[in-house]
């Protein structure tokens, strides 16, 4: 496939008409506070818009006033329906959203085709939203860039870390980690171990980063330890559960945004 990746969740997990889409990320946007401190990174979630949007909005926010600051944004996101082992990237030369199409960085996809945990495999990124969901948050905020789409499935910590560490140092360079946290638990329980879950993220401390934590949780501990050396600080920019946003209070899932200073 050398055309776009079409997207598989639009009128599901956010609008399908691009007026109504910009009008939804507008809103969850109107709600965030300024942050005037620039991230390196950024850990978003990923549920439907209706949910998380207003937590993911706030890890973006800082965009609005640097929207020509990063060129090349990593995004990583866990495989929600298809098995597999490794890193893997989609053979599309753009990724499309009701927004418009975004263009793959294709320079530093060949560079990741060097690593022996990163293929090319379609069916990891076909019917899956983790990645899909951070992209309309970036062509509304951003002018110009281009982006490296990245699914995660069976990994360990080093695979994700040792592209943090090869790329961190370059300047228009950004990585977005997606993932929600805690699923499925009594409100009460589920505010606990995610304010558990943050603060093992502030203090880098990767290997407390379990599935039951996050869903993104391999990707989340190989940020940690793949910037642990060059990162001065992480903060917790917003956390909510879906017993917030959608008021059902029964059953609930985590959401944070993380931004990861360097």
């Amino acid at each position: 496939m050398n055309g776009a990746r079409q997207p598989a969740v639009a009128g599901i997990f956010y609008p399908g008409v691009p007026d109504e889409l910009k009008n939804a990320i507008n809103g969850y946007c109107e709600k965030s506070e300024e942050i005037k401190k620039i991230p390196k990174a950024v850990i978003s979630p990923h549920a439907g818009y209706m949910y998380s949007g207003v937590v993911a909005a706030q890890g973006y926010s800082f965009l609005k006033n640097n929207k020509n600051l990063y060129k090349k944004i990593f995004i990583i996101g866990p495989s929600h329906r298809h098995s597999f082992y490794g890193i893997a990237l989609h053979s599309a030369e753009k990724f499309a959203t009701p927004l418009g199409e975004v263009p793959v960085d294709q320079d530093i996809k060949k560079e990741l085709l060097k690593y022996s945990e990163v293929s090319i495999e379609d069916k990891a990124h076909s019917a899956e939203h983790s990645v899909e969901v951070q992209i309309p948050f970036l062509q509304y905020f951003l002018e110009d860039f281009k982006i490296i789409p990245m699914v995660t499935g069976g990994l360990k910590n080093n695979e994700v870390s040792k592209i943090i560490k090869a790329f961190w140092k370059e300047k228009d360079v950004f990585f977005i980690v997606s993932s929600d946290l805690s699923h499925y638990l009594k409100y009460d329980e589920t505010q606990k171990k995610d304010n558990e879950t943050s603060l093992f993220i502030e203090n880098f401390e990767s290997e407390k980063i379990t599935s039951d934590r996050a869903c993104g949780a391999a990707a989340i501990r190989g940020l940690l330890t793949g910037s642990k050396e060059y990162a001065s600080e992480i903060k917790t920019v917003k956390l909510l559960n879906s017993g917030d946003t959608s008021g059902d209070k029964k059953n609930v899932v985590g959401y944070g945004a993380y931004h990861i200073y360097s």
